[in-house]
C-alpha cells in the first residue's frame, strides 16, 4: 500500500530524476500563458492572502505595482522588468529568471512576519495509478540570506485553506535555502480517481526574528515556482477485470439494454468483454434493462455500473441495481444523468450469487471488482451518449409497437389499415417509407440502430423511438 505522506524530493537532493515524457500529462503550467505582473485572476488559480501584510517589492528595476503593498503571489518576467539607473548596484531582478519560458509564479515575503499566503491550483482529476504533483522552487535571495519556508498541502473538497490536508514538511523546522532550480516530486497516488486541489502555503518571513541584530537575521524575500505538473500512467489505466466461477449457474444469459441483446454462456474465468456491442442513449432519457441470469443460488444479484467520468472506476454514484430473481429475467429502468456528456462510456453487467437483503453483504455498489464472492459473472459493454437520441414521443393514445427493439417484422396495433408511415434515421435521413397493411412492417433492411418512425392514421400522427437488432 502507498503512503499518502510518502514524499521525495527528486534529482537534487537523492539524484532521482522523474521525467514527464515516461507519464501522461494531466495539469501542466509554467505560467507563460498569464499576464506579467498580475497578482489576480490568474486562470483558475486561488490565490488567498491570509496575513494582509505589505508585501516585499524588487529593488533596482521598474514594473507594474512595484511596491509593498498586500497580495498572496504575482506572476514575475524579468525581461520586461526595466532597471533603474540610480540603483544599478542592487539589481534584485537578477535571480528571477524561469526555468522555463520567462515567467515564473513569484510569492514575497511580507515586511511584517510572517507570511500565510495560499496558492491553490485549478481542480484536478488524478488518474488511477502513477499520480505524481511535480513543481519547481527556487529561492531569489543571491546571499547567504536566503532562508524560505512553505508547505505543500492537497483537498479533496473545495479550496477553504481549512479543507487541506498537508504533506510532511518539505522542511521540517528548516529552510529552504537554495537559489537553483530544485524540483520536488510528490506521489499522489493515496488520491487516485480523485478530484483534488494542490496547494502551496507560503510561510517565510523577511525578519525571522526580529530582535536580533540584523547581520543575524534568517531574511526571506521572494519563493519561485516553475512547471507545475501533474502526471499519471493513463496510458496503463484499465478496467479490472473479476475473476469469478460461473459453471455453477450463477451465470448471465442474455442483457438486453438500448439496442443490446445478447445472449451467453458462462465466460472464461467468469469475465465477458462485449465492449465491441454499443448502447446508445441520450442524456436525460429513461431505458428499460434485462438481464437473464441463471439459478446457481437462491439470489442472484444482477448489478449494473457506467462509467461516467471515464476514470476507469465504477463508483457507487454510478450504480444501477436491476434486482436479484433466479433462474429469471430481471428489469429495471436506467436513467442516464441529465447533462452527461456525449461519448462512449464502459458499462458493466454483474451478476452474483448474494442475498441483498443480509447484513454480511453490505453496500452492492461496491462490488463492481469484488472476488471475495467467487460465484457470478461480470460482461463489460459499451454505451454512447449522443444528445440526438433524444426524441419526443407525440401522443400514442393505444398506439403499441412491438416488438421493440425489433429484430425483422415490427407489429403495430390499433391504426387503420393503409396508414402510412416513414423511418429515418437519427440525423433525419428518410431511409424507409410506404403504407402499414396487417398491421406489420419489414425491417430486415434496417442496420442495427434506433430509428424514428412517423405513422400517419387519418388525422391522427404518431412518432416512436425504435431499436433495431
Amino acid at each position: 500500500m502507498k503512503n499518502k505522506n510518502f514524499l521525495m524530493i527528486a534529482a537534487f537532493l537523492f539524484g532521482l530524476s522523474v521525467s514527464a515524457q515516461e507519464n501522461d500529462t494531466i495539469y501542466y503550467t509554467s505560467f507563460e500563458e498569464y499576464a506579467d505582473w498580475i497578482y489576480s485572476d490568474i486562470g483558475d488559480w486561488t490565490l488567498i492572502d491570509l496575513d494582509s501584510q505589505d508585501q516585499m517589492g524588487i529593488v533596482g528595476v521598474r514594473f507594474p505595482r512595484n511596491e509593498s503593498h498586500p497580495f498572496a503571489a504575482k506572476i514575475i518576467n524579468s525581461t520586461t522588468a526595466v532597471p533603474v539607473a540610480s540603483e544599478i548596484n542592487v539589481p534584485d531582478i537578477r535571480n528571477f529568471d524561469a526555468k522555463t519560458g520567462q515567467k515564473v509564479l513569484g510569492m514575497f515575503a511580507s515586511i511584517e512576519p510572517s507570511n500565510n499566503d495560499w496558492i491553490i491550483s485549478p481542480q484536478i482529476t488524478l488518474g488511477s495509478q502513477g499520480n505524481k504533483w511535480i513543481f519547481n522552487m527556487k529561492s531569489s535571495y543571491m546571499n547567504s540570506n536566503k532562508y524560505e519556508k512553505f508547505r505543500v498541502l492537497i483537498s479533496t473538497t473545495d479550496t477553504n485553506p481549512e479543507s487541506f490536508t498537508a504533506f510532511p514538511q518539505v522542511y521540517e523546522g528548516d529552510y529552504f535555502t537554495s537559489s537553483e532550480w530544485t524540483e520536488f516530486v510528490i506521489d499522489l497516488d493515496q488520491y487516485k480517481n480523485q478530484e483534488v486541489y494542490l496547494a502551496i502555503n507560503y510561510i517565510s518571513a523577511f525578519y525571522d526574528y526580529p530582535f536580533l541584530p540584523d547581520h543575524l537575521q534568517k531574511k526571506a524575500l521572494s519563493l519561485l515556482m516553475d512547471d507545475f505538473l501533474v502526471v499519471a500512467d493513463l496510458e496503463e489505466n484499465s478496467y479490472c477485470e473479476p475473476a469469478t466461477n460461473c459453471a455453477d449457474r450463477d451465470v448471465i444469459n442474455n442483457v438486453t439494454f438500448a439496442g443490446i441483446n445478447n445472449t451467453t454462456e458462462c465466460s472464461p474465468n467468469g469475465y465477458g468483454d462485449y465492449t465491441a456491442m454499443v448502447a446508445e442513449v441520450a442524456a436525460g432519457e429513461t431505458y428499460p434493462m434485462s438481464v437473464t441470469v441463471g439459478a446457481g443460488w437462491d439470489y442472484e444479484s444482477v448489478m449494473v455500473w457506467i462509467d461516467f467520468n471515464n476514470n476507469a472506476v465504477f463508483n457507487p454514484s454510478e450504480y444501477y441495481f436491476i434486482g436479484s430473481n433466479p433462474g429469471t429475467t430481471n428489469t429495471a429502468n436506467i436513467t442516464i444523468p441529465a447533462g452527461t456528456p456525449n461519448g462512449e462510456y464502459r458499462m458493466r453487467v454483474r451478476a452474483v450469487a448474494l442475498n441483498p437483503e443480509h447484513p454480511d453483504t453490505g453496500d452492492l455498489s461496491t462490488y463492481a471488482c469484488d472476488e471475495v464472492n467467487p460465484f457470478g459473472e461480470t460482461e463489460d459493454y459499451t454505451l454512447t451518449v449522443n444528445e440526438n437520441l433524444s426524441v419526443t414521443e407525440m401522443p400514442s393514445l393505444d398506439l403499441v409497437c412491438y416488438p421493440n427493439p425489433v429484430k425483422d417484422f415490427l407489429t403495430i396495433s390499433k391504426i387503420t389499415s393503409g396508414s402510412t408511415y416513414t423511418i429515418a434515421n437519427l440525423t433525419g435521413q428518410l431511409l424507409l417509407k410506404g403504407s402499414i397493411h396487417n398491421n406489420n412492417l419489414d425491417l430486415r433492411k434496417l442496420d442495427k440502430g434506433v430509428y424514428v418512425i412517423f405513422i400517419e392514421d387519418g388525422a391522427k400522427s404518431y412518432t416512436k423511438k425504435i431499436i433495431k437488432n
